[in-house]
């Protein structure tokens, strides 16, 4: 018995040491975090990543699932759902968790204050917490990344302008946070070794160039070494709480003395005298202060006698460091709320949008803030910048050709920078506003019975209020060319706007017999790529009165189709279908029954056709034309329900010949709500990135690809030699990816990429 198991124990032990190398390395260091030294034929070893070469950019390499060889694969633009892209890599990765799709990062929260303080390779600034590291640009202040521990990791020291980890294991790593990596350290005498220091450092004495600075009860005294000569620098009044000495303003010899833990003076020393050359008030009490050095030289194996001075509290780091701008003296700046989960969200999502160039994801919250993000790796987004605005709710943006973004924050209108995150120019209280709305060139406020028309640089361009066209619109929408179209309660209007007379034409109007509770316009662009200058003009409009009458209109206004959907009092969403102008979805609410309803609606159709009744509030998106291999047309669209604790995501294949509806597949967000959504195309047409705003706060991703099946021609599956022969049985695994067809012989096929049926041979 026990041989059995020691021959167990030994094939697991494999098993790990084959997974660490990952299926990418054929040769990697031993340890607890190997690192590759040789990688299998067709990848390219850079610092200890071994990255395919193979695929044309922006595609990874996916191997198959049911073979036992990594390299069997071919190269995909998505990865199978159950893996997900490795950007360092340009591999697929096998993804462990349900779900497809991906959340921001989570909130970090540690009420505690920081174990230490440190300056990390000059140009980051990094505090140790409870569990997790945060780190800082030491230029603008901002919160760059939290990164947590691992479980296993004992302790963790800045030594050398390093960060070094102890294992439980008493191994000792490297850890390399702007890479995310750790390295092994084969030699840690070479890491703690140190000359003697210039300085000694102690609460009550420091040492310089044979000084001795004593803090004896309140008299501060220098005590010179050879001579045995002592002299009283400072014997104050007030409590000396701390100090310390070195180069803190370019000055190889200055004091520091922190005073009633909030007073910091500075002090030049020059042949024994003792030069006050600055006082600083702190911004909260401290009880000592701590001294970090800013770089190391590792050739003469000490610090660089430049030093800036760290202050803590529960809520902000203060810094003391020399000023850019006021040389030989010293600045105060503060990173507040350094421990509060900054800058990721806290708050919900009303409004996302993206900008090509650079490719970045804003998205604007209800506490007031607007986030930007990394948008470039697709489902991988990293977090940049917040902006945060007093808990003015931002309710709304809208992004103009030329890159710039305008977001509706209370009752100000910013116009914002993405690229830098700045705010370049504002317009505000603006009272009352109802909408703003773009023209992807100039934007349309409708405020307090006004209605004006501003560029991108937020230069008004037009102005009228107080009158027919402006007084008591419920909505509008401007066209490309100027064409603007007001709705207000019985009545839908086009005016075109002369910019230089400062006047408005009356070009078409149409009066309701019932008041109008629901109204859209439909919006197409010149061509089906997302660029920058894609220019799109209003194609046509939609309303739907109070009794349940379904609309649509021509840009002047001339009806086309009509049709009662009488299921539904409030129509919530409309949306007509990408590649099919005459087919519409539409959702909407019944009240005396509490249900919300999905109908598709074709004007080749005398009647309606219902396929979704849900006492939960629907969104639908992408609406789609598909014809499959049979010629079969099918109209598909991706519904999500808000439930109590999690989202639920269905998409509808609807046959309007037949009436028959499929559902073709679930995806879900758990533990949170959808609030907004915003679609970037990717790849052949038809294939989505999809960014979900929720009510916590975080954005997940998920990739919407325009063919999830294929159909498989049975010529590829029977045997041509055999005639009789016949497909027995079917056996589809999802977790594997694959579909087995039993016959005379077995094939085999990815449910995941296009590619033909392969045999498996088998002996009798």
């Amino acid at each position: 018995m026990s041989k059995f198991k020691i021959i167990i124990y030994s094939v697991l032990i494999v098993q790990i040491t084959i997974q660490q190398c990952g299926q990418e390395c054929q040769t990697c260091s031993s340890g607890q975090k190997p690192i590759c030294i040789y990688c299998e034929p067709g990848y390219e070893l850079s610092s200890g990543i071994c990255i395919y070469q193979g695929c044309s950019p922006s595609q990874y390499f996916q191997i198959s699932e049911n073979e036992e060889d990594n390299s069997v694969g071919g190269c995909s633009s998505i990865c199978n759902p159950l893996f997900n892209a490795d950007e360092q890599t340009n591999t697929c990765k096998k993804l462990v968790q349900c779900s497809s799709i991906h959340s921001t990062q989570p909130n970090f929260l540690n009420p505690g204050i920081p174990t230490d303080f440190f300056i990390y390779q000059q140009s980051y600034y990094v505090t140790l917490q409870q569990g997790y590291l945060s780190i800082y640009d030491r230029q603008s202040l901002g919160l760059i990344k939290n990164l947590s521990y691992d479980q296993d990791d004992l302790t963790i020291l800045s030594i050398k302008c390093q960060i070094v980890v102890i294992k439980k294991d008493f191994s000792i790593n490297v850890w390399d946070i702007t890479n995310e990596r750790r390295y092994i350290v084969d030699q840690p005498d070479d890491l703690f070794y140190f000359k003697s220091n210039k300085y000694a450092f102690n609460n009550s004495v420091n040492e310089f160039n044979q000084h001795l600075i004593i803090l004896n009860q309140q008299n501060l005294i220098d005590y010179n070494i050879i001579s045995k000569e002592q002299n009283i620098i400072l014997s104050e009044v007030q409590v000396i709480t701390d100090f310390d000495i070195g180069n803190f303003s370019g000055n190889n010899n200055q004091l520091l003395i922190l005073s009633n833990q909030s007073t910091l003076e500075l002090y030049n020393i020059d042949d024994n005298i003792y030069e006050q050359i600055q006082i600083i008030t702190l911004k909260f009490q401290s009880k000592s202060l701590k001294k970090i050095p800013i770089s190391y030289n590792t050739q003469q194996q000490e610090y660089i006698a430049n030093f800036e001075i760290a202050f803590f509290s529960s809520t902000s780091i203060q810094i003391i460091r020399e000023s850019s701008i006021q040389k030989q003296f010293l600045e105060t700046t503060i990173i507040e709320n350094y421990n509060l989960p900054f800058p990721t969200p806290t708050s919900q999502v009303n409004s996302l949008t993206y900008v090509y160039s650079p490719q970045i994801l804003i998205s604007c919250h209800q506490n007031g803030d607007i986030i930007f993000y990394d948008a470039s790796r697709q489902s991988n987004i990293n977090l940049i910048q917040k902006l945060s605005f007093d808990n003015q709710e931002c309710t709304q943006l809208q992004r103009f050709s030329d890159n710039k973004i305008a977001a509706l924050v209370g009752q100000n209108l910013l116009l914002i920078d993405p690229s830098q995150q700045i705010i370049i120019n504002q317009l505000v209280n603006l009272v009352s506003i109802v909408q703003i709305t773009s023209n992807q060139d100039k934007l349309a406020i409708n405020y307090n019975n006004c209605v004006q028309i501003i560029s991108s640089e937020f230069v008004s361009l037009f102005f009228e209020c107080q009158t027919d066209f402006s007084s008591n619109n419920l909505n509008i929408a401007l066209n490309y060319d100027l064409k603007i179209y007001l709705q207000k309660q019985n009545q839908i209007s086009v005016y075109q706007i002369d910019l230089q007379k400062n006047n408005t034409q009356l070009l078409y109007s149409i009066s309701t017999t019932y008041p109008i509770q629901h109204f859209s316009t439909v919006s197409i662009f010149e061509t089906d790529q997302d660029t920058i200058l894609n220019s799109y003009f209003i194609d046509e409009i939609i309303y739907f009165d109070t009794q349940s009458n379904f609309n649509t209109c021509t840009t002047t206004l001339q009806i086309t189709y009509t049709i009662q959907v009488s299921l539904i009092n409030e129509l919530i969403s409309v949306k007509r279908v990408i590649n099919d102008a005459s087919v519409y979805f539409l959702a909407g609410y019944q009240p005396s029954q509490g249900m919300y309803r999905i109908f598709l609606v074709s004007k080749s159709l005398a009647s309606y056709i219902q396929f979704s009744t849900i006492p939960y509030l629907p969104v639908i998106d992408y609406p789609k034309k598909i014809v499959n291999g049979y010629g079969t047309v099918l109209y598909t669209i991706n519904r999500s329900i808000i439930l109590s604790f999690f989202t639920l995501f269905k998409d509808y294949q609807i046959d309007i010949n037949k009436n028959i509806t499929y559902i073709t597949g679930h995806e879900y967000l758990n533990n949170d709500k959808q609030s907004a959504s915003q679609n970037n195309m990717i790849g052949p047409p038809l294939n989505f990135m999809s960014y979900i705003g929720t009510n916590s706060g975080l954005i997940y991703t998920a990739k919407i690809q325009k063919d999830r099946y294929i159909e498989i021609p049975t010529f590829q599956v029977l045997s041509i030699s055999q005639v009789n022969d016949q497909i027995l049985e079917i056996i589809q695994s999802a977790h594997l990816g694959i579909a087995l067809f039993v016959g005379i012989k077995i094939n085999y096929f990815m449910l995941y990429m296009v590619r033909l049926p392969k045999n498996i041979t088998i002996k009798e």
